[in-house]
């Protein structure tokens, strides 16, 4: 009999912590627009020598190209302050072809040609988001990055600066604004290959973020707190190694990741309170029948 109970008061004290969880959980449950515009900063990007090219002459001059000006993809969001990130640019592009023409213009330059479109370049694309997210912890994406990987010689990126405004329709409106450092390695297009993560052929390159940037935010919502996370997703023709935050990309193809973000609420100290007090009491009235057997 006594175990009967203890089962049975076990099971409802269960079902008072699901009832107060979910009470605490739909009662106030929020969803929210967001925008992000992000983009890569004209001047930021530095480039390296890049990997000889037999019988060909070495090409010691090569620049990176800033293609189509970033946009907010929600201005409706923040009308007072929806600007994108200041000088950021949609894609960039790198390099020759192996015959050393074609190069794109030294140091940071301006191009009205989509350097993906361009047998010459290897070239990255970054697109800001728009949409709704609710507070359930369910990842949706913020950001698309492409890499257009291609065999080329000339110099190579070396590393370049995204900077990103995240938008959020809290009331009042959330704006964080962040620079992210990527530093991007091209390997020669020969074997043997350092790494094989993505099966590429002949070798993969990789870059590397700057992972400080993605650390969870704290947002307000007229008094309520909430926590914001970050994670990459969606890989294709990638892999990531979160240990040294690198995204490796195979040889002659598009790679793909997203960025994405997830929201949950940050229960209130009288949800907290309440919680518990439930659990005392179902304890109490345990306690309590025990001695009345």
């Amino acid at each position: 009999m006594l175990s009967r109970l203890r089962l049975k008061h076990t099971v409802a004290a269960a079902a008072l912590v699901s009832l107060v969880v979910a009470h605490a959980g739909y009662a106030n449950a929020a969803s929210f627009n967001f925008s992000q515009s992000t983009g890569f900063v004209l001047g930021s990007a530095t480039t390296e020598s890049g990997f000889p090219v037999a019988g060909q002459p070495p090409t010691t001059v090569s620049g990176v190209e800033f293609f189509k000006p970033a946009v907010n993809p929600d201005p409706a969001l923040h009308p007072g302050n929806n600007a994108p990130p200041p000088n950021t640019f949609t894609t960039i592009g790198w390099g020759c072809t192996l015959a050393g023409g074609s190069c794109a213009a030294p140091g940071n330059t301006e191009t009205g040609v989509d350097p993906f479109t361009n047998a010459a370049r290897s070239a990255l694309s970054l697109q800001g988001k728009a949409g709704v997210i609710n507070d359930d912890g369910v990842f949706v994406t913020i950001s698309h990055l492409e890499h257009h990987n291609q065999t080329i010689t000339g110099r190579t990126l070396q590393d370049v600066v995204i900077s990103s405004i995240l938008r959020i329709g809290t009331t009042p409106v959330t704006s964080n604004a962040d620079d992210l450092l990527i530093t991007f390695k091209e390997t020669p297009n020969q074997g043997p290959c350092a790494t094989n993560n993505t099966g590429s052929a002949p070798c993969e390159d990789f870059f590397t973020f700057d992972f400080s940037s993605f650390a969870p935010l704290i947002i307000e919502d007229n008094g309520e707190k909430f926590l914001v996370s970050f994670q990459l997703a969606n890989l294709v023709n990638a892999f990531f190694d979160p240990n040294t935050g690198t995204v490796f990309t195979g040889e002659n193809t598009t790679s793909q990741v997203d960025v994405q973000m997830a929201i949950t609420k940050i229960p209130e100290p009288a949800t907290m309170l309440l919680l518990g007090s439930g659990l005392i009491g179902a304890g109490f009235a345990a306690g309590r029948r025990r001695r009345q057997i």
